[in-house]
């Protein structure tokens, strides 16, 4: 029986000096945390490792229509590369920050109030402050052993799922040690025997039961976010009241269980740790079906806690994007159709060229290949997103007029359905053009109608880019090579260009945008410049030249060239 007394004695002492040593591994993991987010701060972004779950979180809640809001498609996300821009700009370290970032970006707020609500807080936000949010924020990130992303969407959305079979056995077993503990006195040694015996087996069935318990989980992640959220609302309530008040007010439904939410979220850092003497006691399952009833009931205040704490974190990532960009501008609005800026350039380019623009509501951009059309085209279009959903635009000055944005740029065969190019594009195309009806919207379109034949697109373009023009008041920018495109709508387009220059044998490439239509033709030389064989190329001069004095394609026998 000594034996039992001794281990009764010792047992607490190594637990504590587990608990320590524990807590002094925590406090250096947290010191190399802070020195990591110090060396990205104002770099790129995150791996985007999280961006599927944001996708799909979003996409599993509804999206009704809304006065003064416009949803992104996927068409026109996958055209402008946003996967990469929310890369970019992942400086978030929770879950509820990477869905707020990627929601964010898919609603344009046509009403001009586009990072409206994070504004104060952002422009109050230092390095050092965003640091030490972000440190705290890192605890609701998805790591080894959680799964944040998942707990966050059944806590907003989980519903009656929340109700675990094994009440009974946990309210029998958990008081267990307890009791004994109480006959000690009457029974020393059976009493310590059996405080042991109980402990133990209350510690394997927590253990047992915390894998078994569906959402168990998920409600120990509450308590984590409401701890995270309690701990940044001073330092949040201090640098922009409003937010601080929306945060505190998002708190104030789960005060009242504020003792079973400490327990839960004391249970997830004592299990990370090893050491997690609640188990004993069935501390944690205790305070989970404390919280059952709280989570089926309080759903709204759950949502309104995660976007909350969402924003704040999104704020500290912008605050972070912005220290890494050349410069930015707020944008400006309008009533006038049309887009005009200055040093306009594509954040995701390294050195690129910026651009100033003036474009009216119909544009065509024509030029040579890889002269800088799309890439141009898509740092407007890019632009016209952020203006409208971060309140910045890579820029100098931008001026728009609010409106939705959607694009046809890059189209392709669909095997799975089995549409060709052609339909595809149709289909995109037509999107558009149900879009432009609807309401003022930004439409950018590249290699209009390329799917078909030489004759067929040139008619078919001009007609579709001669309805926008005249049945919409939309703003379209469209880049082609069909040199007919320009003097059929010469009175309708505005005409831009890029061009090239030669020199020593090689093209060289400004991206700087020109007025007018373009006139050069740079393929046939830069199939010189791949190494093609000089007699191809030479013939296919011959066949472009002839073309162009005559209007019509002669034999091809009359001008190959003997080798």
């Amino acid at each position: 029986m000594n034996e039992v007394l001794f281990l009764a004695l010792w047992l607490p002492i190594l637990l504590l000096a587990g608990t320590i040593y524990e807590l002094c591994r925590r406090f250096r993991r947290e010191q190399r945390q802070l020195a990591a987010l110090r060396q990205k701060f104002g770099c790129w972004g995150g791996d985007g490792s999280m961006l599927a779950r944001a996708e799909e979180y979003w996409h599993s809640a509804e999206h009704p229509a809304e006065p003064g809001r416009f949803l992104l498609d996927d068409i026109t996300w996958d055209d402008m590369e946003l996967d990469e821009v929310y890369r970019a700009l992942d400086h978030c370290q929770s879950v509820m920050g990477k869905a707020a970032l990627y929601d964010t970006l898919r609603t344009l707020h046509t009403d001009g109030t586009a990072g409206e609500e994070r504004r104060t807080l952002r422009q109050a936000l230092d390095e050092e402050t965003v640091l030490h949010l972000q440190a705290l924020f890192g605890q609701l990130g998805d790591r080894p052993g959680s799964s944040n992303f998942q707990d966050m969407q059944l806590l907003c959305r989980g519903g009656e799922i929340f109700a675990t079979p094994y009440r009974v056995p946990i309210l029998i077993f958990a008081p267990l040690p307890l009791l004994c503990l109480l006959a000690i006195p009457l029974a020393p040694e059976e009493g310590v025997l059996l405080f042991l015996c109980t402990i133990i087996l209350n510690m394997i069935g927590s253990m047992i039961l915390k894998g078994k318990i569906p959402t168990f989980r998920a409600g120990r992640s509450l308590g984590v976010f409401v701890n995270v959220a309690e701990k940044l609302l001073p330092a949040v309530r201090s640098l922009d009241p409003g937010m601080g008040k929306r945060l505190d007010g998002a708190l104030q439904g789960m005060r009242p269980f504020r003792l079973p939410l400490n327990l839960l979220a004391s249970d997830a850092a004592t299990d990370e740790m090893g050491f997690n003497l609640g188990n004993f006691i069935g501390l944690g399952l205790l305070a989970y079906l404390r919280l059952e009833s709280l989570i089926r009931k309080k759903q709204p205040d759950i949502q309104k806690l995660v976007d909350a704490l969402g924003q704040v974190d999104l704020a500290c990532a912008e605050v972070s994007f912005r220290q890494g960009l050349p410069f930015l501008c707020d944008p400006t609005y309008s009533e006038e159709p049309g887009i005009e800026t200055t040093s306009l350039y594509h954040p995701m380019i390294d050195n690129p060229v910026p651009n100033d623009a003036a474009l009216d509501r119909c544009v065509l951009i024509t030029g040579s290949n890889a002269s800088g059309k799309s890439t141009f085209m898509r740092a407007v279009g890019l632009n016209c997103v952020l203006a409208q959903t971060f309140g910045f635009c890579t820029a100098r000055q931008f001026r728009m007029r609010l409106g939705g944005v959607a694009s046809s740029m890059n189209n392709a065969d669909d095997l799975r359905s089995g549409n060709s190019y052609f339909v595809n594009e149709a289909q995109a195309l037509r999107r558009l053009a149900r879009l432009a009806e609807q309401g003022y919207c930004h439409l950018f379109i590249d290699e209009i109608f390329r799917g078909t034949n030489t004759l067929e697109r040139v008619a078919a373009s001009a007609a579709m880019l001669q309805m926008l023009w005249e049945k919409t008041d939309s703003m379209c920018v469209t880049a082609t090579h069909d040199m007919e495109l320009t003097d059929i709508l010469d009175r309708e387009y505005q005409m831009l260009h890029f061009s090239e220059e030669s020199r020593e044998g090689k093209i060289h490439f400004d991206y700087k945008l020109r007025s007018g239509p373009s006139r050069t033709k740079n393929a046939l030389a830069l199939l010189r410049d791949f190494g093609f064989p000089t007699v191809m190329v030479d013939q296919a001069e011959g066949l472009a030249d002839a073309f162009s004095r005559t209007n019509r394609w002669p034999p091809y026998k009359e001008h190959r060239t003997s080798p």
